[in-house]
């Protein structure tokens, strides 16, 4: 019971974290559906909250298509072991928005998450 107790507080600590950064973190799926967005993300696709990037589907009309594209190979790269390292950084363009430069960080992790 203390072990989880103790992981919510770390989890609680890391999402304020992230919501009080002020860089835009955004945490996709590898099919691109949001997951977790703060508010400097939400600012950076121009979006007023990031509740409004939550609806979204997926984020990838938001990519333009050469940085899709590349990050679309990064990612089976990845998946496969053919590629980079659990970890590599990107850079790309967002479809015509005020900053036409963003840095991708993509991260592997393991499909399944122990139980506690």
């Amino acid at each position: 019971m203390e072990l989880k107790r103790a992981l919510r507080a770390s989890e609680e600590t890391l999402r304020r974290l992230i919501e009080a950064s002020l860089q835009g973190v955004l945490i996709v799926t590898k099919e691109y559906e949001p997951l977790l967005a703060n508010q400097s993300c939400a600012r950076i696709f121009g979006f007023a909250s990031p509740a409004e990037i939550m609806t979204l589907d997926s984020i990838a009309d938001l990519i333009a298509s050469p940085t899709l594209a590349r990050l679309d190979a990064f990612r089976t790269e990845s998946l496969d072991g053919s590629g980079p390292p659990s970890r590599a950084t990107r850079e790309g363009d967002l479809h015509a928005g005020q900053h036409p430069q963003i840095r991708f960080t993509s991260l592997r992790f393991a499909s399944e998450l122990p139980s506690i």
